[in-house]
């Protein structure tokens, strides 16, 4: 036995030698370079060479694996190269068995880390940060024992950071001025900061955001003008806010909105049926539909702008959301088309609906097993509506069971070695609040719902009792603001009733008072 091991032993370290003999270079042809790893060398005018913003960027862009590494350094031994050049990588007429196949890997050749786009991405890169004039170069660092390996070393200079001296926000000339320029107080960056392209690029984001909010529908985040200075003192930014509206005229004139228009069409349960369109006129909202799958309240209650209202980018993004909140929507588009015949400067409002099938039923099996011994199948039916009584409420019916064996030897004070339970649930959501005598204004909440929850459970453990449970609740949800859910369950009420008993279970429970303090607590009413 002993000899045999060190007969395996003997014959793998004599593959392993011969393999070593192996050139990791052997098949490498024409200016193909086996990269081995990256050196960063910085050089800098000022004090500091070890800049943390500077350091992250180059790490990060410089990062490429050679073979055979552990953190981006070739430590282990290259076995996969080895592998790989014993055989002739282009010869196809050899078969790779599952060894080769398994361990072999291709060498990573300096062609492919492109060190001279990586140096570009890095000028690019310090730029955004802040280093408008940082260069990066490289150079090969070639092998002295094998010229066809080499490492890259990538050579960084990037200058003293540049950092805001003065923020100042154009004088206002007209009301879109006077908005652009109310973003002053909540502006992120101040002077002493260094430049970064990001949080430049989020301050137009939430200006262009407020302009949006007043109205001004074709302004763009390229409506934003930046001029800055970097003459007038050297490293620093002088730093204007205002606009342009060269390109684009419209985007300083105030908009509202015209005729809204609901259009619903293409894959409902009426979808195939041949309906004529019919037109409703509800709340100001014209609806136009085959057969009106929904009532006309369901969009009253979603679309948040009405004929006249200044456009409002919050108001759009409402609409969107709460139309995606009913979940009867396959697509959604809304769209804003210029009314040419009026004086004022009107959008239309078309909102096209697409809507989802109404009905589904979804079948699962499973197999469960617990840590007690018990395992057996289960399965459950769930047969939804999303758009009961055209209301876009949603109806759950879902039943479910299971049966249950204990495997194997079980204790004096197992609760049975066979079981079985089925439960029937429903649930309906009300897409609002259903509030009595109007206590609260419903739109005081943002997508609310109301939720009406039955159940019940029948539980035979058949050598020892059975056990039944209903459960009841009232309750609802709302979000505000939009990243907290609120839910609120005024009424829940859980019943569990042990309903019959075997002998061999009193018994059972006289002698063990564990367990019968445990049924006696799940039978009280919630």
């Amino acid at each position: 036995m002993i000899k045999t091991r060190l007969i395996h032993i003997i014959l793998i370290i004599a593959a392993f030698l011969m393999l070593a003999g192996c050139s990791n270079t052997k098949y490498l042809t024409g200016d193909q370079l086996l990269y081995t790893g990256r050196k960063i060398v910085y050089i800098s005018d000022t004090t500091d060479k070890k800049d943390f913003q500077v350091r992250q960027v180059a790490e990060s862009v410089t990062s490429y694996k050679p073979n055979n590494s552990i953190g981006g350094k070739r430590i282990l031994l290259p076995i996969g190269l080895w592998v790989y050049n014993s055989k002739k990588p282009d010869d196809t007429t050899k078969t790779r068995g599952w060894f080769y196949k398994t361990l072999a890997k291709e060498p990573v050749l300096v062609s492919a880390v492109n060190p001279e786009m990586r140096c570009r991405k890095l000028e690019s890169e310090l730029f955004g940060n802040g280093y408008f004039h940082a260069v990066a170069k490289y150079d090969l660092d070639t092998a002295a024992k094998d010229p066809r390996k080499a490492g890259i070393i990538y050579y960084i200079k990037p200058g003293p950071p540049f950092v805001y001296s003065k923020i100042s926000f154009a004088p206002a000339a007209d009301p879109l001025d006077t908005i652009i320029n109310s973003y002053q107080p909540a502006l992120e960056i101040k002077s002493g900061d260094v430049f970064n392209l990001e949080t430049a690029r989020a301050v137009t984001k939430k200006i262009t955001d407020r302009v949006l909010e007043g109205g001004y529908f074709y302004f763009s985040q390229a409506n934003i003008k930046y001029t800055a200075d970097t003459v007038r003192k050297p490293n620093n930014i002088d730093l204007l806010i205002g606009k342009t509206l060269d390109q684009t005229p419209n985007a300083g004139s105030k908009y509202f909105i015209g005729n809204i228009t609901v259009m619903i069409s293409g894959e409902s349960d009426m979808a195939g049926l041949q309906v004529p369109d019919d037109t409703v006129i509800y709340d100001g909202i014209r609806i136009i539909s085959k057969g009106m799958p929904f009532k006309p309240a369901v969009f009253s209650r979603s679309i948040y702008f009405r004929e006249g209202d200044r456009y409002s980018l919050s108001k759009h993004r409402q609409t969107m959301t709460h139309l995606n909140s009913y979940g009867v929507f396959k697509f959604i588009n809304v769209r804003y088309i210029p009314d040419r015949d009026s004086l004022v400067r009107r959008l239309d409002m078309l909102i096209e609906l697409t809507p989802a099938k109404e009905i589904g039923l979804d079948l699962e099996a499973n197999v469960v097993t617990k840590s007690t011994g018990f395992s057996g199948p289960g399965f459950s039916a769930t047969l939804s509506h999303v758009n009961l009584a055209r209301g876009a409420n949603k109806l759950q019916l879902k039943l479910d069971g299971g049966m249950e064996w204990q495997w194997g030897s079980t204790s004096p004070s197992a609760l049975g070695t066979f079981s079985y339970n089925i439960g029937l649930s429903s649930s309906i959501i009300f897409p609002r609040m259903l509030l009595p005598f109007g206590i609260v204004r419903e739109g005081r909440f943002n997508l609310p719902q109301t939720s009406i929850t039955m159940g019940f459970e029948f539980l035979n453990k058949i050598q020892y009792y059975r056990m039944g449970s209903v459960n009841l609740g009232f309750g609802y949800q709302w979000k505000k603001p939009d990243r907290i859910t609120h839910i609120f369950y005024p009424v829940f009420v859980n019943s569990i009733n042990l309903r019959e008993t075997t002998t061999e279970f009193d018994s059972l429970m006289n002698a063990n008072p564990y367990i019968k303090k445990s049924l006696r607590s799940n039978s009280l009413s919630e």
